[in-house]
């Protein structure tokens, strides 16, 4: 049974591609991935493409190494390049990373907080994207045709439940709310600040490093 910390393989049978992933918790872990390949909205578009095609019958969810929660991203990486999940498998990031699990006191809140200023902001959003462009830079181009086809949303289909929500939501509103919210998705004709327009490309910046750190993790 799959439990405690170790390594994990989510794998497709008769062959090697797989997706390797680690956790202080691996059985919950793979457990959650199984349910979100189900549900259609697993964040790896990679793995969920071939759950789609193949179907979970096909996938098997093996431990491949029980170890220590302190070496986890050790051995995660070591199985990462053994069996080539990058390249040949369904890992998007080639590098075994994650802050999962780290718990910080109510001071180290505190202090957190109050060292969060304007200019500390702006220095992690220039740094955060000269990090995400030195990764960008490193990748081969098959890895960065993988992380792109990742990214595209063409095709994806919502859950009835969330379907159903967003009915309910639209039905909700009123007329005047309804006609002011299209206003606001159709940007045609709009022109920006270039204040405004400095804001999105931090913005976007931003978001494109914060998505090399989740793939990472």
């Amino acid at each position: 049974m799959l439990s405690n910390a170790g390594v994990y393989a989510i794998r497709l049978k008769g062959t090697r591609r797989a997706y390797i992933g680690s956790s202080i918790d691996v059985k919950a872990r793979v457990r959650r991935h199984r349910k979100m390949l189900s549900e259609n909205r697993h964040s790896n578009r990679h793995l969920q493409s071939a759950w789609n095609k193949y179907g979970s019958e096909r996938f098997v969810s093996e431990l491949v190494k029980r170890c220590k929660k302190e070496s986890v991203l050790f051995w995660e990486q070591r199985y990462i390049n053994q069996y080539r999940s990058c390249e040949c498998g369904f890992n998007l990031a080639p590098l075994a990373s994650s802050n999962g699990g780290v718990k910080y006191s109510a001071k180290a809140i505190a202090k957190l907080k109050a060292s969060w200023t304007t200019e500390r902001k702006a220095a992690m959003s220039v740094f955060t994207s000269a990090q995400a462009t030195a990764q960008w830079a490193s990748l081969t181009g098959r890895q960065r045709q993988r992380m792109l086809k990742s990214m595209d949303r063409t095709g994806y289909r919502h859950t009835a439940a969330a379907r159903e929500k967003m009915v309910a939501h639209w039905t909700s509103m009123t007329g005047k709310q309804r006609r002011m919210r299209l206003k606001n998705i159709d940007f045609t004709g709009r022109l920006h600040t270039e204040a405004t327009k400095k804001k999105m490309s931090a913005a976007a910046k931003r978001r494109w490093a914060h998505f090399h750190e989740q793939r990472a993790a």
